[in-house]
């Protein structure tokens, strides 16, 4: 007995040895930071041009049981209507799609059942264990789809692997999904890397890849409105008087800058999966052929997996992508890390649709 509670006398000396520690080494690391965004050493990565950004500071939600709730969707999508967008096509990132982990790919004969079987079974486990945060959950589509009448909603589906590779591919096969529809202007919303799909999307509509000619030219006859959500600044766009891009991203400080690594736990300065997303952090694919194939996208896409430049470029803090207009909202998702999932779970909650929409048609339309 008498063991026992030294055993538990010197376990609590040693946490509260721990927790004095972690807390003079939390202190130090935030010193740092202070001083970093006071002098901003030439490793920051230089602030973009004032009118590529706007900095949206924390307002109230509208409530989605709200009276005005339907009221305000329902003029959201006369405005639509009246800039003649009628369809929406809803894009999710990287690991919510039909293949995050290449098994398809690496195994291209299985039954077309056994396929079905895994994405049904997928699906069921990411509504369950993500609902509406991180992607287009089916309620959310459903949500909009009724919310927004005389305007089609439909979800597009990729691999969702996260590597070059495996956005292309998404690339291409967006291509020929929209070639399919007769809609002149269409509105595509794309969460995370999602957002780099249409980044090449534009890249093969310029001819930078080989493609269907018979699809490219279709598709570049469109009116194409791009939005992305929490899409890391990466691949670059190739814009025209036809294509227009909006980039919304959760961000909480003074600074056009990502956030630091003191205000990761409870999701302090933003989106930090956004921040972490940037050229280096890709996965290696399971297949040899496509790891080549990643490594030669590498010489014009920017680095693949690459943890050494990953790191490097983390440092650089940039928050603001290249291309398009770029609004940082303060979403208001304060919180421990796991339930916003570093800030990067909010884009999609029902809860900010009306908000979304808001900002994208008064940009737009």
């Amino acid at each position: 007995m008498i063991i026992f509670k030294w055993l538990v006398l010197i376990l609590i000396f040693a946490l509260a040895i721990f927790l004095v520690i972690a807390f003079i080494l939390y202190k130090i690391q935030k010193a740092k930071e202070e001083k970093e965004d006071r002098y901003l050493p030439d490793y920051i990565e230089k602030f973009p041009p004032p009118q590529s950004y706007q900095i949206i500071g924390r307002s109230p939600l509208d409530p989605l049981d709200g009276s005005d709730w339907p009221h305000m969707m329902a003029m959201i999508s006369k405005r639509l209507i009246k800039h003649k967008v009628t369809k929406i096509v809803l894009i999710n990132g990287t690991f919510m799609g039909e293949d995050p982990f290449d098994l398809f790919q690496a195994f291209p004969y299985l039954p077309v059942f056994i396929k079905n079987f895994i994405i049904r079974v997928s699906n069921f486990i990411r509504e369950f264990i993500f609902a509406d945060g991180s992607q287009f959950s089916l309620k959310y589509v459903h949500l909009l789809k009724t919310s927004l009448e005389g305007v089609d909603v439909s979800s597009f589906t990729w691999s969702s692997s996260n590597h070059h590779i495996g956005r292309l591919r998404g690339a291409f096969k967006l291509l020929e999904h929209l070639s399919s529809f007769d809609d002149k202007r269409i509105l595509l919303m794309a969460h995370s890397h999602g957002g780099q799909c249409l980044a090449l999307l534009t890249q093969i509509l310029a001819g930078r890849f080989d493609s269907d000619s018979l699809q490219r030219q279709i598709v570049n006859k469109k009116k194409l409105d791009f939005v992305t959500l929490g899409m890391p600044a990466r691949y670059r766009f190739q814009l025209n008087e036809r294509i227009r891009l909006l980039n919304l991203i959760n961000h909480k400080t003074a600074l056009p800058l990502a956030g630091h690594f003191t205000g990761v736990p409870f999701t302090r300065d933003g989106d930090y999966l956004q921040q972490w997303g940037v050229e280096g952090s890709d996965n290696p694919s399971p297949i040899l052929k496509d790891n080549r194939l990643n490594k030669e996208l590498s010489l014009v896409l920017g680095a693949g997996s690459d943890p050494l430049r990953w790191k490097k470029n983390i440092k650089k803090r940039c928050r603001v992508p290249k291309d398009g207009h770029t609004y940082l909202i303060d979403y208001g998702d304060r919180g421990f890390f796991i339930t916003t999932l570093l800030g990067h779970a909010i884009y999609t909650r029902k809860k900010v649709m009306l908000k979304n929409f808001k900002l994208l048609v008064d940009f737009f339309y």
